[in-house]
C-alpha cells in the first residue's frame, strides 16, 4: 500500500469540447475536488468551467493523493497537450514538490518545492558555488550555474474550453 498525501494541480491549455468526458472521468477515478476534503462530482463542462480559479486556471485538489501526485490525470493532460503545475506537500521523510509540465514547450521537470507553486527551492550548494563565482569576479558563470538549476519556466497558459 502506497502514501497518501495532500496535492494540487492548475490545469491550463486548451481542451477540446470532445475531450471534456475523458478529463472528468480521470477527475472522478482519482476522487478530485475542487478543494482539500471535497470529494469528486463532476457531470459536465459547467463543473469544469466552475473550477476555474480567477487567474483561469483548472484547479483540483486531493488531501489524500496516491503519492502525492495525479497519474492518471497528469498522463491524460499530457496525452492531450494540456500543461499543468502540480504541487504535492511534504510527508514524512518526502519533501515538497511541484512538477511543470509545458505542452507547447516540451518542458517536463519536477522540483523540490516550498508550500505554494512555483516555489522552488534551489539547493544550498548551487548558491554557494554562485556566490563563490560572484566574488571571484565571475557574475556571468554564477549567473549560467544558478540558471542551470533554476531554467526559465513557461508561463502556464490559460485554461478554457473550444
Amino acid at each position: 500500500m502506497g502514501s497518501y498525501f495532500p496535492a494540487i494541480i492548475r490545469i491550463g491549455g486548451t481542451l477540446k469540447r470532445k475531450n471534456v468526458k475523458a478529463l472528468i472521468d480521470a477527475f472522478d477515478t482519482v476522487n478530485v475536488g475542487t478543494d482539500y476534503g471535497q470529494g469528486s462530482d463532476w457531470k459536465d463542462e459547467k463543473d469544469l468551467r466552475g473550477a476555474i480559479n480567477d487567474d483561469g486556471f483548472l484547479m483540483v485538489a486531493d488531501d489524500e493523493a496516491s503519492g502525492g501526485a495525479f497519474d492518471e490525470i497528469e498522463a491524460l493532460c499530457v496525452k492531450l497537450g494540456l500543461s499543468f503545475d502540480r504541487h504535492s506537500d511534504h510527508y514524512m521523510d518526502c519533501g515538497s514538490c511541484v512538477r511543470v509540465f509545458r505542452a507547447a514547450d516540451k518542458f517536463d521537470r519536477t522540483f523540490a518545492a516550498g508550500d505554494g507553486f512555483l516555489d522552488i527551492l534551489v539547493s544550498g550548494e548551487a548558491v554557494e558555488r554562485a556566490v563563490r563565482l560572484i566574488e571571484a569576479g565571475e557574475s556571468g558563470s554564477a549567473s549560467r550555474a544558478l540558471r542551470a538549476e533554476l531554467p526559465v519556466i513557461p508561463e502556464l497558459p490559460k485554461f478554457q474550453i473550444t
